[in-house]
């Protein structure tokens, strides 16, 4: 008796994938707050710049929402311009952002919504891309399997719930896979040449949309170099200047950007530590419980978890890759997967210990490889649950292995929307709470260095205003020629308000002034219970301002 992969049609299964990866990337969108990176894609995609920020006077926190008010009549060449003299990014993802907002400036939702939602939106179709590059690949049950293992993806679903570049790459990414693939199956000229272009084009979007996507350009031409007929390779070379030809109004930028000290943030690697974040972006792929700033017991058994699914989907993986790899009408296709993923680690570790630029500790940048790691998953569940038995077994026995990868990918991808994992970097829903003990208005004194720092200003000063509406005012000063001077420049302020809090980065306890002296010889108090540090320090002063003036 011969079993059909599932009980019922395939699109409907996956028509019900789609749907379920939907709601999971769009489910809480605007809950959690807008971090530095999401507040810089939201200036730069208004049609605004870091000169537009006013700094070194008073301003209230509703002239921060004024900021990203779009402006309209902006063309794609003005948003380009703007991120090569004040970022570290091409422009693809910012013109689309500028288009989505222009787009979306009528609707009632909340700017991180508006946001976010173009991320979420080119996350779930990045489900379908899959689903078509497995499916080729593999098998119409691989390409259902890896569709479902995308939507559920903790790592897809984080990345879908930002408002950064990331799934518009693996989109295109993925399609690049799959131009790749149908290649190897050695199609009719004329496919053939429709599959050229399309792998072209792909990498042609996909490096002006991340500058990583130079390694997946650089790993698929070594590997179909090396597994294409020697016919096919005049095409290739071909395909491959117009690629590099297409970049070329950029390639000045990318070389500045490259020497940009704002990519100075990544640390210097030791020679273990890389590896283990390595093996772990892997994992959060698959799954990922909550281990940050959780009490210790929750973090034990949260980590022994982990440790164990790894260990078994571990042995579940391999031996169905190794099917892949031994069957005569997948091995190309797993060859040509696997070894893509380890080009690209290889070029990873060239970064880490060449460059001494430790990306390993950001996991977002494993959106290289993500798409070929769900193909094979899902290549090597399928394979591992084809029915090659003689006796009919029951669904729920037959793919047991599967319903928990399913429903822990559903658990972690649960914690994800809901900040238990994969939480905001510099934490500004923390901050937000700690400045918000004190009921009273007040005024934040936010030191910065750079204009990197004043976007962190501005995402806790967003963070606050949704948790206690608009009663603070905010004043941005400068700390590049030291302390001193930036005591100075506080010392002119008209505060109005008796609590003030300074925040800087570089002060620790016992370095904040005593007393902080504002204009007319006002002089502020410390207090020492509200003294707190998460990525910035910020100590709370309470100043003796006349009574007709105070707030």
């Amino acid at each position: 008796m011969k079993y059909r992969p599932f009980p019922c049609g395939h699109l409907l299964i996956l028509m019900a994938v789609i749907a379920l990866g939907c709601v999971l990337r769009f489910w809480n969108l605007e809950m959690k707050p807008l971090w530095l990176d999401e507040v810089i894609t939201a200036l730069f995609s208004v049609g605004r710049d870091y000169n537009d920020i006013p700094v070194a006077t008073i301003i209230h926190s509703t002239q921060l929402q004024d900021l990203f008010v779009f402006q309209e009549g902006k063309s794609c060449s003005e948003v380009a311009l703007t991120l090569a003299q004040q970022s570290t990014h091409p422009p693809l993802f910012f013109c689309l952002m500028y288009r989505w907002l222009d787009i979306s400036s009528s609707w009632s939702q909340p700017l991180g919504w508006k946001l976010r939602s173009l991320s979420a939106l080119l996350g779930v179709g990045g489900i379908i891309a899959v689903y078509f590059l497995a499916r080729l690949a593999f098998s119409p049950t691989a390409g259902i399997m890896a569709a479902a293992f995308t939507a559920v993806s903790p790592f897809g679903v984080y990345l879908s719930q930002e408002a950064r570049q990331y799934t518009l790459p693996v989109f295109f990414i993925t399609l690049s896979l799959l131009a790749s693939i149908a290649l190897l199956k050695n199609p009719p000229l004329k496919t053939r040449l429709i599959l050229w272009l399309m792998w072209g084009v792909c990498h042609g979007l996909a490096c002006y949309s991340h500058y990583f996507c130079w390694l997946v350009f650089a790993a698929q031409v070594l590997l179909l170099a090396f597994l294409l007929p020697r016919k096919h390779l005049g095409i290739l070379l071909g395909m491959s200047l117009g690629v590099v030809w297409s970049y070329s109004p950029w390639f000045p930028i990318l070389f500045e950007h490259f020497h940009n000290p704002y990519t100075t943030w990544l640390p210097t690697p030791d020679f273990i530590t890389p590896f283990a974040q390595l093996l772990a972006g892997f994992l959060t792929m698959a799954i990922l419980l909550p281990v940050e700033n959780q009490p210790i017991w929750i973090q034990a058994i949260a980590a022994l978890t982990m440790l164990g699914f790894a260990l078994w989907l571990e042995r579940h993986i391999l031996l169905g890759i190794t099917q892949l790899y031994q069957s005569s009408v997948t091995h190309r296709a797993t060859l040509f997967l696997g070894g893509y993923i380890l080009v690209i680690l290889l070029a990873y570790c060239a970064i880490i210990y060449l460059l001494q630029k430790d990306i390993s500790i950001a996991f977002r940048y494993n959106f290289t490889y993500y798409p070929a790691v769900c193909v094979l998953l899902g290549g090597g569940f399928a394979v591992r649950n084809s029915d090659s038995r003689t006796k009919p077994i029951g669904f729920l026995k037959r793919y047991k292995s599967v319903i928990i990868l399913f429903l822990v990918g559903v658990i972690s991808s649960g914690c994800v929307i809901f900040n238990l994992t994969f939480p905001k970097p510099y934490l500004p829903d923390k901050v937000a709470l700690d400045l918000n003990q004190i009921k009273k208005p007040f005024t934040v004194i936010f030191s910065y260095k750079d204009n990197l720092n004043i976007a962190l200003g501005i995402s806790y000063a967003m963070a606050l205003e949704n948790v206690r509406g608009s009663d603070t005012d905010w004043v941005f000063l400068s700390r590049e020629k030291g302390y001193e001077s930036l005591w100075d420049s506080i010392s002119p302020l008209n505060i109005k308000t008796r609590d003030v809090w300074l925040m800087d980065t570089g002060l620790g306890k016992a370095d904040f002034p005593e007393p902080l002296k504002l204009n007319d010889g006002v002089e502020c108090k410390r207090n020492l219970n509200h003294y707190y540090r998460t990525w910035r320090s910020y100590q709370l002063y309470e100043c003796h301002i006349p009574h007709q003036t105070v707030v």
